[in-house]
């Protein structure tokens, strides 16, 4: 079982804590308005963002999606961000809120939220920004 460094803000706890977390968990902005879930399953590590609301940057329907899409996305430790289709949701208001200015690193994935919004990348610098105004993969 690997664990990961969770350098979080947590409501309550002493600024700049770091905790190990088991190899799966979730956060979420502290407007509430995106909430991330990661999970290394079979050795593979992968984070997932979702957005509540927000301006839809992209509109074309990934092929084959019969299910939501377009305020999801998804990174792995390596590779580019995608664009989710899915049925279900990652939205956990008991999750921690990472608070502005701060950053989480799992392994190969970072994550800083801001006032502007989310951004999560992987090490190979592939990622997404997430804001109400819009999204961008990179």
């Amino acid at each position: 079982m690997r664990h990961f460094l969770l350098a979080i803000l947590v409501a309550g706890a002493p600024a700049g804590q770091a905790m190990a977390v088991d190899q799966s968990g979730g956060f979420r902005s502290p407007s509430d308005n995106i909430h991330c879930y990661y999970d290394d399953f079979s050795g593979t590590l992968w984070l997932r963002c979702d957005m509540l609301e927000g301006v839809q940057t992209y509109t074309a329907r990934p092929g084959g999606c019969d299910f939501d899409w377009g305020l999801s996305f998804v990174i792995g430790e390596t590779g580019p961000a995608e664009l989710t289709c899915h049925g279900d949701t990652v939205q956990d208001p008991a999750n921690p809120i990472l608070s502005y200015g701060s950053e989480l690193v799992i392994d190969g994935i970072s994550c800083r939220s801001e006032k502007t919004g989310m951004t999560c990348r992987n090490s190979d610098g592939h990622g997404f920004s997430l804001a109400r105004a819009g999204q961008k993969m990179f």
